[in-house]
């Protein structure tokens, strides 16, 4: 098993909640989501696939007007 874990921080460098996607880069195959901490932005998720994930945080509806947020993360 591997992790991938990180902070998700607003463009005024607040942390943020939102819900937090992985998916297989080579296929784009779901691996799961979880919510990064609203009081701290940060996210840890677990899994058994350990080739190249892209994380995508998405935007709580709602919010504030704030881009989503995609990144590439090889678990470790």
């Amino acid at each position: 098993m591997a992790q991938i874990s990180g902070v998700v921080e607003n463009s005024k460098g607040e942390p943020v909640a939102r819900t937090i996607r992985f998916y297989r880069r080579d296929t784009g195959a779901p691996l799961g989501n979880t919510i990064s901490s609203a009081d701290t932005g940060q996210y840890t998720f677990t899994t058994s696939y350990l080739e190249e994930v892209q994380v995508v945080m998405v935007n709580s509806i709602g919010s504030s007007i704030e881009n989503d947020q995609i990144k590439r993360v090889i678990p470790a």
